[in-house]
C-alpha cells in the first residue's frame, strides 16, 4: 500500500512541476510561433502545427495544475483521478506534438523557393510581396531565394543590407559580402525550421516524462485516499 502522506507530498511537489512545464511549453510555443508568422505565408501550414499545439497543451497544463492542487487539499481521490486522466490526455497529445515536431522540419519543399521567387519579381510592383519579404529577410537575416544575386542587377532592398538602416544597398556589382546578407532565405527557414522543430520535439518528449511522473503519483494519491478513506481517517 502506497503511505497516504508520502504520496501526497510527492503529488503536490509533481503539481508544481506540471506547472512549470506548461509555462515552459507556452513560452517556448509562443517564441517559435512569433518568429514562424514573420514568413507564414512563404511557409507550408503544416510548420505551424507543432508550436501552436505547444502553446495549446502549455495552457492547459498549466490550468489543470490548479484543478489538481484542489484535488490534494480537498482529498479528493475523484479530482485527483480526474486530473490524472487529464494528464493521460495531455500526454498524447505530447508524443503527438513530438512526432509533429520532427516530421514537418523536413517538409519543405521546392515550393518555398518558387513563393520567394515569385515575390521578389514582384518586389516592386507588390506592396503585400514587399512588406513580406522584407519582414522574412529582416527577421532571419537572409537575402533572396538563395542569396542577394537573385535580385539580378537590381538594387538590393534595404532588408538585404547588414545596416538595414532603411536605405537600400547599393548597386548589386558592390561588394555583397560586406554589404548584404549571403545566407538565402530558403537556407535560412530550412535551418530554422529543422533546428527548432528538433527543440520543440526534444522539449515535447521531456515534459511527457514529467507528465508520466505525475499521472503515476495522481494514481498512487487516489488509491491512497480511497484507502484512509475506508479506515476513516480522511
Amino acid at each position: 500500500m502506497f503511505p497516504y502522506e508520502v504520496g501526497k507530498k510527492l503529488y503536490i511537489a509533481q503539481k508544481n512541476n506540471n506547472s512549470l512545464a506548461g509555462i515552459a511549453l507556452l513560452t517556448i510555443g509562443a517564441l517559435v510561433q512569433a518568429k514562424v508568422a514573420e514568413a507564414v505565408n512563404f511557409l507550408e501550414g503544416k510548420v505551424s502545427v507543432a508550436p501552436i499545439l505547444l502553446i495549446v497543451v502549455g495552457s492547459i497544463v498549466f490550468i489543470i495544475s490548479f484543478y489538481g492542487c484542489c484535488g490534494a487539499i480537498r482529498e479528493s481521490s475523484c479530482m485527483v483521478t480526474t486530473f490524472s486522466i487529464f494528464l493521460m490526455v495531455i500526454l498524447t497529445l505530447e508524443i503527438v506534438i513530438a512526432v509533429l515536431a520532427f516530421v514537418y522540419r523536413d517538409v519543405l519543399t521546392d515550393d518555398l523557393q518558387t513563393s520567394i521567387k515569385n515575390s521578389i519579381d514582384s518586389y516592386h510592383t507588390n506592396n503585400t510581396a514587399k512588406i513580406e519579404l522584407d519582414s522574412m529577410q529582416t527577421t532571419f537575416q537572409c537575402c533572396g531565394a538563395n542569396g542577394p544575386t537573385d535580385y539580378d542587377v537590381t538594387r538590393l532592398p534595404s532588408s538585404c543590407c547588414t545596416a538595414n538602416d532603411g536605405n537600400p544597398c547599393l548597386p548589386i556589382t558592390t561588394d555583397l559580402n560586406r554589404l548584404a546578407f549571403q545566407t538565402g532565405c530558403v537556407q535560412a527557414l530550412k535551418d530554422y525550421v529543422q533546428h527548432y522543430g528538433a527543440v520543440i520535439g526534444g522539449v515535447a518528449l521531456g515534459v511527457g516524462v514529467v507528465m508520466l511522473i505525475g499521472i503515476v503519483s495522481g494514481l498512487c494519491l487516489a488509491s491512497s485516499i480511497r484507502n484512509e478513506s475506508r479506515r476513516g481517517r480522511v
